[in-house]
């Protein structure tokens, strides 16, 4: 939730376990998360929230949202209290189950102040780096368990921890200037101060390895990697008058949904949703605890609009198959037929075959290699496009900043995710 801005990001800093699955890439590795067996089924848990919102309209015409998923029952006691012992120690774990005074700030031995959501914020307080090791390490049965569960929640993907940072930093530069994980906690207390950041952004990385292999593009680019945050609050008791909610907003009708901490509840969100956390209340008796995983999801076919809005059938079909549009998402624009979530199929538009990059001004940019070939590389940079200008970077154009121009209409059939 609260973390660094585009470019600040915590990817991991080394392999995330000890026994690493097989990579699927070699330019920039991506591993797919350490698993193990597990009796848990999708149908255990269910979908609360899905929703899209922040509506985006590309320079092509084509339309953009962002994707929000609220899952409870996601995890269970066990892998919540292994979790917060992991954050505050034995004796953290029992102050803050018991809601003891002393338990108003997090144990200093395993926090300290040293995260934002910008360089002019305050810092509020994050895990040291020995515990950020740990969460990433995948030797926790909880982390594992997880890990597990989100594979089997979304069959149809590889879900990888995101890769080093310097794999995102300018060409030019040898070393990043700091050590990143992709793993973030937030222990947010009364006071603190937090402002509306994305986690990540494809469309503003900077030339690096990544842009080399997958150029720039924005999130939801059919073949290509998603990136999605998963949010866990690890408190087994948040009052509604503790406060401390997860706000999200839609850009283009300055309204938002807010979601409030919930034991066993899992947030996902694509990286390019606006949030921000909002500050317990005075009368909040300990630090709202969470976890967030920064994550990369690769299709496994060719070509796929890539959502976490569909998963495993006995989870989405039974809760709620499709997404509920919000704000911006809900309203019709030029009798567009959104994209059909609910289809793991490639759009009706097929790029695999085409010589000019439809979200390039360049006619002659070669089509980015198949994210599944090994030592396959792009060597073309997708054309930024023309947006907005602020301190959370671009992504693509806000609908309110648009003229009243009806945008190009494709022969496909234009998708919204």
């Amino acid at each position: 939730e609260a973390g660094q801005i585009h470019g600040k990001k915590r990817p991991r800093e080394d392999g995330q376990s000890s026994h690493p699955s097989k990579k699927l890439h070699y330019s920039v590795p991506l591993t797919p998360l350490s698993t193990h067996k597990t009796s848990w089924t999708p149908s255990e848990a269910k979908v609360t929230l899905n929703a899209t919102l922040d509506r985006t309209i590309l320079d092509d015409g084509d339309i953009r949202s962002c994707n929000l998923l609220v899952v409870d029952n996601f995890f269970g006691e066990a892998e919540r209290s292994e979790m917060m012992k992991c954050l505050v120690g034995e004796d953290g774990l029992k102050l803050q189950e018991d809601g003891d005074a002393g338990a108003k700030i997090p144990p200093l031995s395993k926090w300290e102040r040293s995260t934002a959501d910008g360089k002019d914020m305050p810092t509020t307080y994050g895990p040291n780096s020995e515990v950020l090791e740990e969460l990433m390490s995948g030797n926790s049965r909880a982390v594992r368990e997880i890990w597990s569960r989100l594979c089997l929640m979304y069959p149809h993907y590889h879900v990888c921890l995101q890769p080093h940072n310097k794999y995102f930093v300018q060409d030019e530069k040898s070393t990043p200037n700091h050590v990143c994980y992709p793993v973030v906690g937030n222990a947010p207390i009364p006071g603190d101060q937090f402002r509306y950041h994305y986690d990540g952004d494809p469309e503003s990385f900077p030339p690096s390895a990544w842009t080399r292999q997958y150029g720039n593009y924005v999130n939801h680019e059919p073949g290509k990697p998603l990136f999605v945050s998963a949010l866990f609050y690890l408190c087994k008791h948040w009052r509604r008058d503790f406060l401390g909610e997860t706000l999200f907003l839609d850009d283009g009708t300055e309204t938002g949904i807010f979601v409030r901490p919930r034991q066993y509840r899992m947030v996902l969100m694509d990286q390019d949703c606006l949030h921000r956390i909002c500050a317990p209340s005075n009368i909040a008796t300990t630090p709202r605890y969470s976890i967030v995983f920064k994550l990369v999801f690769l299709a496994k076919s060719p070509n796929v609009v890539p959502s976490i809005a569909t998963g495993h059938a006995s989870l989405f079909q039974r809760d709620i198959p499709t997404p509920n549009p919000f704000g911006s998402t809900a309203k019709p624009i030029y009798g567009k037929r959104p994209y059909d979530h609910s289809r793991l199929e490639p759009p009706p538009h097929n790029r695999q075959n085409s010589n000019t990059s439809e979200r390039s001004y360049s006619k002659q940019t070669p089509s980015p290699s198949p994210p599944y070939t090994p030592d396959t590389h792009s060597t073309s940079y997708s054309h930024r496009l023309e947006a907005r200008e602020d301190s959370n970077g671009a992504r693509g154009i806000p609908e309110r900043l648009l003229t009243t121009k009806a945008p190009v209409i494709h022969a496909f059939v234009a998708k919204s995710q």
